[in-house]
């Protein structure tokens, strides 16, 4: 498998981690009981949390955002032969600054946040350039 198809897995498998941060936030804010109650119901409200927990639900929906973009162009590059050792390298530094931007935005730390998120954009861009 390629590089690039090993960082298509890795970004999936962050999203995993993405997708239960807040809840398992939410259940620990509450507590063991109150906790498990509220995430076995139906959920129609959110109980108040943290901001670490706020941050971790836009830094979800904002990977959520990302990753069908990324998922297109390896796919377009895996099928058009253009892959290189610069598409390789886009790729990890694509999947790193996605994991990057998640921890930095549930820390909370806004100007860092925002190069790590232009710097995943930019291993985006690289990989459309490539395709032609």
């Amino acid at each position: 498998m390629t590089i690039e198809l090993w960082c298509l897995v890795a970004a999936a498998l962050w999203t995993i981690v993405l997708n239960y941060t807040p809840l398992i936030g939410r259940m620990l804010a509450q507590g063991t009981m109150p906790g498990a109650k509220w995430s076995f119901g139906n959920r129609a409200e959110s109980p108040p949390g943290a901001p670490w927990i706020q941050r971790a639900d836009r830094a979800q929906r904002n990977h959520l955002e990302n990753l069908p973009i990324f998922i297109a162009l390896v796919i377009a590059i895996q099928m058009s032969g253009h892959r290189d050792a610069s598409t390789a390298l886009a790729c990890e530094i694509f999947v790193a600054a996605r994991v990057a931007h998640s921890i930095i935005y549930m820390i909370g730390i806004v100007l860092l946040r925002t190069l790590v998120y232009w710097t995943s954009l930019g291993a985006m861009a690289w990989l459309f350039i490539k395709l032609f």
